[in-house]
């Protein structure tokens, strides 16, 4: 709550970078929701550039492929349009955006992580060499079935996309699944 808040990804990405920095000796994934996929691609490619190093495997969810994020952040969100946007995306209790005091905790927070998804501006570079599985919710209309495919281009590994029930927040209905499929995924490169 006292750390200044980015409202830059590549900032946010650079300091990813160094916070997961010792732990890169060994096998890991990343796996990133709406704005933590995009924060989660950044990452991997930064990684890739920075310390010749990728994730064994990328898992993207509930957001369109980099190419089109820009398309979702023109503008900015006036405070007194947040709760409304909040409600559209379903994620947040309502007990919550009916408290004033709360309201007044996370609307700042809340608009500089669109602030952080409006800075975004995709860069062509060579896809990953990762696997890419991208989730997205049946009911999301603001992530296409369509925009999802369009992570394929993102890896020459293999790219897969699996919708589920729900809308943006469709991982709090079907975290179970999900963690199913990252497991199944995953599972070649357990130790044993």
């Amino acid at each position: 709550m006292r750390e200044p808040l980015f409202r830059d990804i590549m900032p946010l990405v650079a300091s990813a970078s160094e916070v997961v920095a010792s732990h890169l000796d060994k096998p890991f994934a990343l796996f990133g929701h709406s704005m933590g996929a995009t924060i989660s691609f950044e990452l991997a490619r930064a990684l890739r550039k920075t310390r010749g190093v990728q994730p064994i495997h990328l898992f993207v969810s509930g957001t369109c492929c980099p190419q089109e994020v820009g398309r979702h952040y023109r503008e900015e969100l006036p405070v007194t349009d947040i709760k409304d946007k909040l409600r559209q995306y379903a994620g947040t209790p309502p007990e919550v955006l009916e408290h004033p005091e709360l309201m007044e905790i996370f609307a700042p927070i809340i608009q500089a992580d669109f602030a952080v998804c409006r800075s975004y501006q995709y860069t062509p570079e060579p896809p990953l060499g990762c696997p890419i599985t991208a989730f997205g919710g049946l009911e999301d209309h603001d992530v296409s079935r369509e925009s999802l495919q369009c992570w394929g281009t993102e890896t020459t590994g293999q790219f897969r996309s699996r919708m589920l029930p729900g809308g943006h927040f469709f991982i709090n209905d079907t975290g179970p699944t999900i963690l199913e499929t990252i497991a199944r995924d995953l599972q070649p490169h357990a130790r044993v």
